[in-house]
């Protein structure tokens, strides 16, 4: 916790230098003998209104993970938010966040039961300290006021493997530890946890998301009055008169964001939903098998976007159809996801949502590959009401794959939705 703080193996050089000389470069072909790996880097998450962010557990990535990052002991686990170990995130006062939680709920288990909080503790593990300790820290989410913590869900870990860690210890980087990581086939039994934030005049700049039960296993949240604007999409394609497709990759991180932006409603009484996606197959376009997003702006619960997976031409029925990942027991699928916002202005809808290139859900997503010239996608429009949105009921295939690692090209500057 202090050794950072002083020099632990400093060393003298009895010759003085001349700061002033001449040009003289006397490392040319000395190389830097390193006994270890620098740490992996510490991402940020600039979040945004409506932003959901998964917490899950995994590992610490010891010396180059927690330790690395934060420069305080570890407990062996750390919170993962959207897949990627204890990121920064940047948040804005007076928006409203969601942290989806699956760091266990068993109280009999506390190994494995893991309250997700947001406090001023930067160890946080507020129901194994002193009353003392608790009464210096102030809790802005995950406790009741009864003192109970409220931030609980399921149990989804992340393990290490022989290729994670062989990376981790000849000095890989980051996403490539992530990716080879073992997610579980499936999380334990029981529903993730919600819990809703909304930071305000009142929240400091710097807060901490942690575990109730253990210390350090998160790490900042920093607070802002306004988060810089979205960054503009790299690309952009019509896909209908109603319906545009924008996105940009982002290969240090592994994912890819897409916009989709269409018409709010169909008519005066039926307001309309968004569907794009890949191909159920690797050569053509086909509707069987693929793997869309559906997304819409509901006026009472803001911009939703859900991962679907489309394994008959019907509605969902017992697990069977155009199914969310999330709703389909015959399979063990996941919503993957995350990081979704949007807004309605004028009539028209816009809702982004990031997804990895390749997820843990092999059964239900399909790998997006950015080198891949020829990916083949459908995508759809429809009515949205009580069971319109799970089928596409006006979906339309485009015969023509996309390249979506291409270089930035906007096919949308000058052509205006046809809505109304």
């Amino acid at each position: 916790e202090t050794a950072f703080k002083h020099f632990d193996r400093a060393e003298a050089d009895d010759d003085p230098i001349h700061l002033g000389r001449a040009a003289q470069d006397q490392c040319s072909g000395v190389e830097l003998v390193c006994g270890g790996c620098m740490p992996f880097e510490n991402e940020s998450i600039i979040a945004r209104e409506n932003t959901t962010f998964q917490a899950r557990i995994g590992p610490s990535g010891n010396e180059r993970g927690y330790m690395g990052i934060t420069g305080r002991a570890g407990w062996g686990i750390s919170w993962y938010i959207n897949g990627t170990i204890i990121p920064e995130l940047v948040v804005e006062r007076g928006k409203t966040y969601t942290f989806i939680i699956e760091g266990g709920n068993d109280t009999n288990d506390l190994s494995n039961y893991h309250p997700f909080y947001i406090t001023d503790s930067i160890g946080g593990g507020r129901l194994q300290n002193t009353e003392e300790e608790r009464a210096n820290e102030t809790v802005y989410a995950g406790f009741d006021e009864l003192g109970q913590a409220t931030g609980v869900g399921r149990l989804c870990q992340l393990e290490e493997t022989e290729s994670s860690e062989t990376t981790r210890q000849n000095c890989g980087d980051l996403q490539t530890y992530i990716d080879t990581l073992e997610t579980p086939a499936s999380c334990n039994s029981g529903e993730p946890g919600t819990l809703v934030w909304t930071p305000d005049e009142n929240t400091p700049d710097l807060v901490y998301y942690q575990c109730a039960t253990h210390l350090n296993l998160g790490w900042k949240i920093t607070v802002v009055d306004a988060v810089p604007a979205e960054t503009e999409f790299d690309n952009c394609i019509p896909l209908h008169e109603t319906l545009q497709l924008s996105w940009r990759v982002d290969s240090n991180n592994s994912n890819i964001r897409f916009r989709l932006c269409g018409c709010q409603s169909i008519d005066a009484n039926t307001n309309q939903y968004m569907g794009f996606g890949l191909s159920g197959s690797a050569s053509s376009t086909q509707m069987f098998g693929a793997d869309p997003t559906i997304a819409w702006v509901d006026e009472t619960d803001g911009p939703q976007a859900v991962d679907y997976y489309l394994s008959a031409y019907t509605q969902c029925r017992a697990g069977l159809g155009a199914c969310p990942d999330a709703m389909d027991s015959s399979r063990t699928c996941n919503d993957d996801i995350i990081d979704v916002s949007g807004s309605i202005t004028n009539g028209q809808q816009c809702v982004s949502f990031t997804r990895q290139f390749s997820t843990s859900d092999s059964t239900c997503d399909i790998t997006i590959d950015p080198d891949n010239t020829n990916q083949y996608i459908v995508w759809g429009i429809g009515g949205l009401g009580e069971t319109a949105f799970k089928h596409f009921d006006r979906a339309e295939a485009d015969d023509d794959p996309i390249h979506l690692g291409r270089a930035a090209q906007d096919q949308c500057s000058g052509v205006e939705l046809v809505c109304g």
